[in-house]
């Protein structure tokens, strides 16, 4: 079973293929339907997927089954079985960042901190005791808690992509250790 997550809402899928000759089904492939290697993951009672759209991703894989929509011309797959339980969503902590929390998260926390300002909708600029500065983006293609870095660069510039040295913090449960290794430790 496969775990996918949304803002709104948790499921476990499967995707299963009835075996007439051995009268039973397959293996379950929702994993490699949804191709999950290539998505964010998130903790919580078991490891989950993080997706735009929890329903969508369902009704895709319904369509596959009635061979409609993407899979028209694969025609109609009877033997392939969509099961779906949801899940309790609040056992999976993920959700938006807000930047001007994450600002005083960073001043409030981090040590030696002197000053936050945010320099644009996705950007904060972190002034430090030293008089060193540091940028911490938050990705606006993916602005969850499991997805934020800091620039490796100074440049603050909401036109810079983020740089491939940036550091990368994976779960909410690590948030303030992200603070903490962007700051320098915690206060």
């Amino acid at each position: 079973m496969t775990r996918l997550i949304d803002n709104n809402k948790a499921v476990e899928i499967s995707i299963r293929e009835w075996d007439e000759e051995n009268s039973q089904y397959g293996p379950d492939w929702a994993a490699d339907f949804f191709e999950v290697g290539g998505l964010k993951t998130v903790e919580g009672p078991e490891l989950a997927y993080i997706v735009d759209d929890v329903d969508y991703c369902i009704e895709y894989a319904n369509d596959m089954v009635a061979g409609v929509g993407d899979f028209a011309a694969d025609g109609p797959q009877p033997n392939q079985v969509v099961d779906v339980t949801e899940l309790d969503r609040s056992a999976y902590c993920i959700r938006e960042i807000d930047l001007h929390q994450l600002s005083r998260d960073i001043y409030g926390y981090g040590l030696n901190v002197k000053d936050t300002k945010i320099v644009s909708d996705n950007t904060i600029e972190v002034f430090f005791m030293d008089g060193s500065t540091c940028c911490v983006g938050i990705d606006p293609n993916f602005p969850l808690c499991v997805d934020f870095s800091h620039y490796a660069d100074e440049s603050c510039s909401a036109d810079v992509e983020l740089s491939e040295d940036a550091h990368d913090f994976e779960g909410e449960l690590d948030y303030l250790a992200g603070v903490k290794d962007i700051c320098g430790g915690l206060r």
